[in-house]
Parts: structure tokens; C-alpha cells; sequence
């Protein structure tokens, strides 16, 4: 396969590029064949080129698309002008296809087990909470096209917490009672059926929402709710 070549020319301190492709500048072929070099005042011939440089990597590695990877070689003027040689450096740029196959994506391991938000319940048993954990789709990462991993990366259960009684704080209470202690922002506590319930505070407030819990349970959601 026909190389396309790209000439580096440094001389006199200044860089300047003279590029082969197909349709070639007749100045180019001029500067890499020749075999003088200097600085006007002195003329002395180039340095002989170097041997090639290996192939670097293919600039695409997956199977099908088409890149390109290159070698150089390069030669010297025994004239040093401010101490810069002067210098050609030819590359040869070729074109290549990636090797690497597609690689479908897999599933790591499971995270443990983590909790999401509060017990439902302050105390009394029987109270659930939410747990979560995740899996990453890295062993190994899809790439090249392969596909992505599938079934679910987040996994939801729900366990039992604050199982124990609640001693005397619901002893001889109505069926249902707000209780004033403890205390939560953004929650409040409810005195039912020997379990304390735990409740988000509301975004509004109207009599007709918490007909249920009674008019002085309401005033206690109010106030308690506001602080």
C-alpha cells in the first residue's frame, strides 16, 4: 500500500511543512532528495537518514473502522545555526483496521446492602425500611459495539427496624394521639395501637385533611410541623 509522506523542515531556526499526498510537490521531492544543506554561508552535505521507526498503534482499535498508524525516519545538517540543527523528519502514514472484537458488557459485583430514608416507625416493632444497593456494568465495560448489560443494575428491599416497645410513651393514649416528644423536623410521631408512627410533615395545612386525627391532633401536627 502507496504511503502518503509529510516532511518536517526545520532550517534557520524557523519550521515550515511540506506535505506529500497524492498529487506531490515537486518543491517537496525537491527538499527530501536533496543532498546539500546549510545556511547560505556555509553548504555541507545532509546527514544520512536514519533507519525507520517501527509502526506505532493503529488509531483505531476495534474491528472494522478504518485508521491509520505511521514510522518516520529523519536526518541531520552537521550546520548548527543558534544551537538548533537543522533537521528533516519523514513520516509515512499507512492506513490500518482495528483488531480488537466487539466485547459485550457485564455485571460486577453487588454493593452491600444500604439503608434509604428512616424506620416508618419511631418505636413498637414492626416498623420497615429501605434498602438499596447497585451493581456497576464494568467486567467488562462494552466496547467496540458490543451491548450493553442487561437486566437491573439497582435492586429495593425492605426490612424491619425499631422492633422494640415503646415503654410507657403510649400507655392509656386515645387510639390514635400526636405526641409532642420526640421531636423530628419535617416529621411528627402518632400514638398508634402501642407503636409509634412516624409521618412526613405535610406541604399544606387545612382542617379538612386531618379531620381523621381529630381537632387537637390537628393544632399538634401544626404546631409541631412548624418548628
Amino acid at each position: 500500500m502507496k504511503a502518503n509522506t509529510v516532511a518536517f523542515v526545520t532550517s534557520l531556526s524557523m519550521a515550515w511543512i511540506l506535505i506529500s499526498l497524492p498529487g506531490i510537490d515537486s518543491q517537496t521531492v525537491v527538499e527530501i532528495n536533496s543532498t546539500e544543506c546549510g545556511d547560505g554561508s556555509y553548504v555541507t552535505s545532509w546527514v544520512g537518514w536514519t533507519t525507520w521507526s517501527g509502526f506505532g498503534a493503529c488509531s483505531e482499535r476495534c474491528q472494522g473502522d478504518v485508521g491509520e498508524r505511521s514510522r518516520e525516519r529523519s536526518r541531520t545538517c552537521p550546520v548548527t545555526v543558534e544551537d538548533c540543527d537543522a533537521e528533516h523528519v519523514e513520516v509515512q502514514y499507512y492506513t490500518c483496521s482495528g483488531e480488537d472484537p466487539p466485547v459485550n458488557g457485564g455485571y460486577g459485583e453487588w454493593s452491600i446492602w444500604r439503608y434509604s430514608g428512616s424506620c416508618s416507625v419511631y418505636c413498637g416493632g414492626r416498623g420497615l425500611r429501605h434498602q438499596e444497593r447497585q451493581r456497576d456494568c464494568d467486567t467488562p465495560e462494552p466496547s467496540c459495539g458490543g451491548t450493553e448489560c442487561a437486566g437491573q443494575d439497582r435492586q429495593l428491599r425492605e426490612v424491619q427496624c425499631n422492633r422494640g416497645g415503646c415503654g410507657g410513651l403510649c400507655q392509656s393514649r386515645p387510639r390514635r394521639t400526636v405526641l409532642t416528644f420526640p421531636r423530628l423536623n419535617g416529621f411528627y410521631y402518632v400514638c398508634l395501637r402501642g407503636k409509634i408512627v412516624v409521618n412526613a410533615c405535610p406541604e399544606t395545612f387545612t382542617r379538612r385533611s386531618f379531620r381523621a386525627v381529630g381537632y387537637f391532633n390537628f393544632w399538634k401536627i401544626r404546631r409541631l410541623c412548624s418548628i
